[in-house]
């Protein structure tokens, strides 16, 4: 055992929830330290249960460690009770696996999911003690490079950051750790040969150009690329996803076994970030994820597998899909999950799989309440379809409903704001008659880059704050509303179309005990407020319409989706017209991302199964819940030793439930609405 993971020990009675800090979990990698070694620190500026959740990080971590010289270690960002502990007995960050500090990695990457996350990133690199900027480095330390969602639009954080990864990086990020591995120039000249090879951002060799206090343009250094082009993978094979994935010791925010079935949308809805920045459409084949679940929940212990895709119902396999796992969900009592779902998509067959085991709750995102603004945001459907769901999802025996909604879309008027409150209103009516629960989610329009509504202007605080009233004076009875603080959105919104005079705003909030912004309780928008008037920025600069005509700070980055093609979608937009999806159009689409012979609907052949068990149209009673007595008993005599003394009670009684699950053991489960 190392020094610095016995220091960081004695520190663990005293924090919250100890075990986020131990590593060890069921499926980690921890590769021997050789000097022809490259360590590769994988950083999420989010706590473990938030980092863990995340699906592209499996796959980076699974396609470095693959590598024979390449090593992958996980490392998060400490709680504020932690993090004081280690800056008082000067400890460093350190890695999970290893607890090796992070500032002893060859290159540092950053996973960046969220925009308010930013400020978490000078913590990290604090406590590692690395400089924040990548001007303030030198060859001694690691290059420190990022990738994600968040960096088609870099320029708020790329004073930080040596060099961006930007678009699919699951093939590209060990194929440039290789390539730095073997590279003997110094750091100006490895960065300046890394400028020109497509997908990468080297911010150094870009000086931005402002007009009337906005940014138009970059002045580019030598043979740097402009603009950045991101890359796509054509297809999704099998060995880029992981043999076998970490089990989380404790429960994350998603607790399940994530598992993607396919990436990007054709929908073309213009307010979604992914849908524009994942496209195009790529589906894996049915043959595949089923030998992945299979594999998966035997040698994991999972109880759950979620479906990952932005839109499941889209997915041209789906019924074949769940068909097939019908027969596994009923022999291994494993439940099956997406994260929404279509009104139309949502079948006999889905109804039955998705709630054989566990009906906790099923959602969907209308986005919008008028058939009018549906059509402005391009996501249009039949009203009747969506309350006809709703009630078949309560007959079949689900007890909640989720919905989503947007306020302050471009367009939007008050009759669209009372729209959202009937619908939530009928819908509640809905769940009185069937016994069951409405929930609600209500979330500001954030204008995102890429997007047709990336030029358009972000409501103020107190105009969201009035339309929620609205909302929540309008709806009656027994319904959970929940909304999103307004000052966040309005923050959001600025990091996400902002450029590089943002830098030294997220380290004035850093030092003014900012930190885990994207959290409602640690959010303190007067340090924003002050942050921003010492570098005398008017927030209405980024909050405000942008200007279509000027190089806006995110057209750095390419997506291969032409601008004037995005123009014409805003357009169409505010003429109320809609756009048909990928799929409609025969496949390939005018926006021209498909750029390699790739295909929008599967390559395999989807047979449907349909001899599932129907019924929906009457109530299913529930059942009590009853203990089957098995042919035989096992006693097992267990101890909390070691790093597993941290873990609280249901998190031992979770890890137990797992293990049971990946020895075969046939066990015996109550009946009922969640069977144990």
């Amino acid at each position: 055992m190392n020094e610095h993971r016995e220091r960081l020990q004695k520190l663990l009675p005293l924090v919250e929830k100890p075990a986020r800090y131990i590593g060890g979990e069921l499926g980690q990698i921890v590769k021997p330290k050789q000097r022809e070694t490259l360590r590769f620190a994988l950083c999420f500026p989010e706590i473990y249960e938030i980092g863990m959740s995340h699906h592209g990080g499996r796959l980076l971590y699974h396609a470095v460690n693959a590598c024979d010289n390449l090593a992958c270690e996980r490392v998060f960002c400490p709680r504020h009770d932690l993090a004081e502990l280690m800056r008082r007995e000067n400890i460093p960050l350190l890695s999970l696996e290893s607890k090796i500090p992070l500032s002893e990695f060859d290159v540092i990457g950053f996973s960046l999911e969220y925009e308010l996350s930013y400020t978490n990133i000078f913590e990290m690199l604090d406590l590692a003690g690395i400089p924040f900027f990548a001007a303030d480095r030198n060859d001694s330390h690691p290059l420190v490079i990022a990738g994600g969602p968040c960096v088609f639009n870099p320029e708020p954080v790329a004073p930080i950051f040596d060099l961006f990864v930007i678009g699919d990086a699951e093939e590209e990020l060990p194929a440039l750790l290789e390539l730095i591995k073997n590279s003997n120039p110094s750091r100006s000249e490895l960065l300046r040969k890394l400028a020109t090879r497509r997908g990468i951002y080297v911010p150094q060799f870009y000086k931005p150009i402002y007009r009337d206090s906005r940014q138009d343009g970059f002045e580019v250094d030598g043979d740097a690329q402009f603009p950045i082009r991101s890359i796509e993978l054509p297809e999704l094979p099998p060995q880029n996803y992981p043999e076998r994935p970490i089990v989380p010791w404790i429960a994350t925010v998603h607790d399940r076994l994530g598992l993607e079935i396919m990436r990007g949308c054709g929908r073309g809805c213009r307010f979604c970030a992914a849908g524009w920045i994942y496209r195009p459409v790529r589906e894996r084949e049915v043959n595949s994820i089923i030998e992945e679940i299979k594999k998966y929940t035997s040698t994991t212990g999972w109880e759950e597998v979620g479906l990952l895709s932005l839109s499941a119902t889209d997915y041209s396999g789906l019924k074949s899909l769940l068909s097939r796992l019908n027969a596994l969900v009923e022999k291994d009592h494993t439940s099956i999950s997406v994260p929404s779902i279509r009104p139309e998509g949502l079948d006999d067959t889905a109804i039955s799989v998705l709630g054989k085991i566990r009906k906790s709750s099923i959602t969907f995102a209308p986005e919008a309440a008028t058939e009018r603004l549906r059509n402005v945001i391009n996501k249009p459907f039949d009203e009747k379809l969506l309350f006809e769901a709703i009630e078949r999802v309560y007959r079949a025996g689900w007890r909640t409903v989720k919905l989503y909604f947007m306020i302050g879309l471009p367009t939007e008027t008050e009759e669209d704001i009372l729209a959202i409150a009937r619908s939530c209103n009928r819908a509640n009516d809905i769940a009185r008659r069937n016994r069951g629960q409405l929930n609600v989610s209500i979330s500001p329009f954030v204008p995102k880059p890429h997007t047709p509504f990336a030029w358009e202007p972000q409501d103020n605080p107190e105009i969201l704050k009035e339309k929620t009233r609205l909302i929540r004076k309008n709806v009656s009875g027994r319904v959970k509303i929940r909304t999103r603080a307004p000052e966040l959105p309005l923050i959001e919104s600025v990091l996400s179309r902002g450029d590089r005079r943002l830098a030294d705003v997220l380290r004035r909030v850093w030092e003014l005990g900012g930190g885990f912004d994207a959290w409602r309780e640690t959010f303190d928008p007067d340090s924003w407020e002050r942050a921003f008037e010492e570098a005398g920025i008017d927030i209405s600069i980024y909050t405000g319409e942008q200007e279509v005509d000027f190089t806006n700070p995110w057209e750095i980055i390419d997506k291969g989706i032409p601008k004037r093609f995005i123009l014409s979608e805003r357009e169409k937009a505010y003429r109320g017209e809609n756009s048909p999806d990928c799929a409609e159009r025969g496949g390939c689409e005018k926006c021209g991302i498909c750029d390699f012979p790739a295909k929008t609907r599967s390559k395999s052949v989807h047979t449907t199964e349909t001899n599932l068990t129907g019924g929906y149209g009457r109530r299913i009673k529930r059942q009590k819940k009853t203990v089957y007595a098995g042919n035989a008993s096992l006693r097992l005599r267990y101890a909390k030793k070691e790093r597993l003394r941290w873990l609280s009670h249901l998190d031992i009684t979770k890890a137990i439930s797992r293990a049971i699950r990946r020895s075969g053991l046939r066990v015996a489960y109550s009946s009922g609405h969640h069977q144990h």
